[in-house]
This record gives C-alpha cells, structure tokens and sequence, in this order.
C-alpha cells in the first residue's frame, strides 16, 4: 500500500469502527485527503470515479463503502487490515505526515460528536504502533 491508500483505508476504518458513518466524518477524510493527496480523493482505483461526482456523492459513497466493509468484516479482520495500513503508511511516511495524520485521526472520531469505546482502541492502538505518547 501507498501512502495516500494507506491513509484512506485507516480513515475509513476509523470513521465506521463504531457501527456507523454520519457526513461530518466523511467531510473530516475528504479534508484530509484534498489537503494532502490532492488531486487524489479515493484509492487509485476510484480516483477517475471521484473526478466527476460533487461532495454530495463522494459523502455517499464514503459513506456506503465504509459500511460494507464494516458490515463484511469481522472486528479482527478489521484490525488486521487498519494495522497493515498504519504499518505501511509509517513506512512511507515523515514523523511530521504521522503527527498531521494523527490531527486529522482526532478529528475523524470526534466528528460525530461521540467517542466510542472502539474508536478510543483504534486511536491508542495507532499511537503504540508508531510509538506516539
């Protein structure tokens, strides 16, 4: 995995690890990834998709993607996958990229005005992984 897919999938994750996907989280990853990745909003396979759909239907399909994974994934299959994306994102990535992704993580989990017990793990996990305090 790349960078810019490495964030999206931890993105994703972190946004519907708590069952559910509201359009402030969607609006949190698609500030990160135009800031970042421009001109890249989704993984390279749906960028031409992305080129022509407004923010109201990147939202939606944000939204309806990350669903079906959580829906088609079980919790540890889940992790796996978060864990192999922040590996390969550390990789690739400055401690600075880190810090600015961790920023834009905070944000993602809060967006909702909620932090669940799972966002805290995956956000704590995130930190012991690219041994943050």
């Amino acid at each position: 995995m790349n960078r810019y897919e490495s964030a999206y999938h931890m993105m994703m994750i972190l946004a519907v690890v708590d069952g559910d996907f509201v359009d402030r989280e969607g609006l949190v990853i698609l500030g990160y990834l135009r800031e970042m990745h421009r001109p890249y909003i989704g993984t390279q396979h749906e960028n031409p998709l992305f080129l022509e759909l407004d923010d109201y239907q990147i939202l939606a399909h944000f939204r309806d993607t990350s669903l079906a994974f959580y829906q088609s994934h079980e919790a540890v299959s889940r992790l796996a996958i978060f864990e192999d994306a922040a590996r390969s994102f550390y990789q690739v990535t400055t401690q600075v990229e880190r810090e600015l992704f961790i920023e834009y993580a905070k944000r993602l989990i809060i967006a909702d005005n909620s932090f669940s017990k799972e966002e805290n793990f995956y956000i704590n996990h995130l930190f012991a992984l690219w041994g943050l305090r």
